[in-house]
């Protein structure tokens, strides 16, 4: 009778133990922080996670203040990232108001003979669809405009926040360089610490010796 081959044991089955530097290792193997994700409406928790396993690649923490600093990294990162889109979309959502000003300000009594600019002020103009832009950018041009001009205004309706944005995406984007700094120093530190231990073990080693042990 055929023996039948003996399914493989539990300690056959595993996998190689997981290290630091390999893909997707701090969310998913070192606790409830680092399964934290500091995400808001809209965001990605894949794109999150692969900017994190990223930084973990690059860094290759040693210990688990380096993991810490790593998380922080890749948190501090995520907030720049997440404040230039916001600032993109503010400034996106001000067109409304810029184009009301713009139409307020030039679809006058001057201009009766023209098209209104409010024919062209549509949802296929908002989604840049090239034939609505092309008719927008024509009318602005018959008023002595064009796009820059609607965005500039768009920038002064929200100036303020645009600046306070700026000065969060700069505040995160410096205390993540100053951990990679922080990184650096603590591995240059630990370095001469062992090189020293290293040099005092040779004297100590050679002093001990005998003449004929050389």
């Amino acid at each position: 009778m055929t023996k039948r081959p003996k399914p493989p044991s539990p300690a056959q089955d595993q996998r190689p133990p997981v290290q630091p530097t390999d893909v997707h290792v701090l969310p998913r193997d070192l606790g409830p922080l680092f399964a934290h994700r500091p995400l808001i409406l809209g965001e990605s928790e894949a794109n999150y996670d692969l900017l994190l396993s990223k930084a973990t690649k690059a860094v290759a923490p040693t210990d688990v203040v380096e993991d810490v600093w790593v998380k922080d990294i890749a948190d501090l990162t995520w907030d720049a990232e997440r404040g230039k889109r916001l600032k993109a979309s503010l400034l996106m959502t001000a067109r409304k108001k810029a184009l009301d000003r713009l139409i307020a300000q030039t679809d006058g009594p001057h201009l009766q003979s023209a098209e209104p600019l409010t024919s062209a002020y549509t949802n296929a103009w908002l989604q840049g669809e090239p034939a609505a832009v092309e008719t927008f950018n024509r009318l602005l041009a018959e008023r002595g405009l064009d796009v820059n001009s609607v965005m500039a205004l768009a920038l002064s309706e929200c100036l303020g926040d645009i600046e306070r944005i700026d000065r969060m995406i700069a505040s995160a984007e410096a205390r993540r360089n100053r951990i990679l700094l922080e990184i650096e120093l603590r591995r240059e530190v630990k370095a001469r610490q062992q090189r020293s231990t290293e040099e005092v073990t040779t004297v100590s080693w050679r002093a001990g010796a005998g003449p004929n042990q050389w």
